[in-house]
């Protein structure tokens, strides 16, 4: 039997004990379908909440890919060894202590509910890390990691996050920009009780003076603020305020999109964020190489 020309591939799964942050991330990587020389390399797409969506993320990657919606590209989830507390420990790795603090109170609810397992000290939450050490943590540990261990495009790398990954993703494009060269920020958490947090990141940046190529889609279900436990967290009147803010601001170097999910709720507009906005930031190709002929 003559070998077939292109190949699936299998998620891999490794254990990456961090010398920044003190925790394991367990790192799920799928790749697309690609040549069985592997002749061919992709840029790559990181994903945070990876306990959480990974599953879902890696089957609409591969039907988007399937049908030529985006080119191929390498999926990598960013999640914890110790799934249990994942989340928690996402309230440690995606905001930074300022933003924490607000969070308080439904950090500390959250801790003693049945949501969380494995965790018994608070203050690995509260009293370390936060998202700057997790910043450098994918950018010295695991970036280099996957390009030493994938058929990666170096230098090809993007980011989607939502809601507290969302969050992550302001922070790393008014930070250091440079990270990724796409981002899709699904229902980022930007306020909270009338704190403006996602602008004051904005205003620092344009004050910097740092320079920025990046595109940029966020986006936001219509119904997510009206959800009972979400009215705090102002999850549309901040996506409005900061979206206004970042349209007047003209920033040079941010290509942005923005868009609103009629119907959407908090627990639905993750996929609609991911599906549209890599349709979106890298749009369609010509061709789909191992689409059997009668597809073409």
């Amino acid at each position: 039997m003559t070998p077939k020309p292109y190949q699936f591939s299998e998620i891999k799964e490794h254990l990456l004990q961090s010398r920044i942050v003190a925790q394991t991330f367990k790192i799920k990587v799928q790749q697309p379908i690609s040549r069985s020389d592997h002749s061919e390399r992709f840029a790559v797409v990181y994903a945070t909440d990876s306990d959480d969506f990974f599953g879902g993320l890696a089957a609409l990657a591969n039907h988007l890919q399937l049908h030529g919606e985006t080119p191929r590209f390498i999926l990598v989830g960013i999640g914890y060894d110790n799934a249990g507390a994942a989340a928690l420990l996402r309230q440690r790795d995606l905001h930074t202590h300022a933003i924490r603090r607000l969070y308080q109170e439904e950090t500390q609810q959250l801790a003693d509910s049945p949501l969380v397992s494995g965790m018994d000290d608070l203050k690995v939450i509260t009293h370390t890390t936060d998202a700057s050490e997790f910043l450098r943590f994918i950018r010295v540990e695991l970036i280099p990691f996957i390009d030493a261990n994938y058929p990666t495009l170096i230098g090809e790398n993007n980011y989607t996050g939502y809601s507290a990954g969302g969050s992550f993703g302001l922070y790393t494009l008014f930070t250091r920009p440079d990270t990724f060269q796409r981002y899709i920020l699904g229902s980022p958490a930007t306020s909270y009780s009338g704190h403006h947090f996602g602008i004051e990141l904005a205003s620092a940046f344009i004050q910097s003076g740092q320079a920025m190529d990046s595109k940029v889609f966020i986006s936001v279900g219509e119904l997510e603020e009206f959800q009972r436990g979400f009215g705090q967290f102002e999850l549309v009147t901040g996506y409005f305020l900061l979206t206004k803010y970042l349209m007047k601001a003209a920033i040079p170097g941010l290509n942005l999109t923005t868009r609103m999910f009629p119907g959407e709720s908090h627990a639905t507009a993750w996929s609609a964020a991911f599906s549209h906005g890599l349709k979106t930031l890298f749009g369609p190709v010509d061709q789909v190489p191992f689409w059997p002929d009668y597809l073409k």
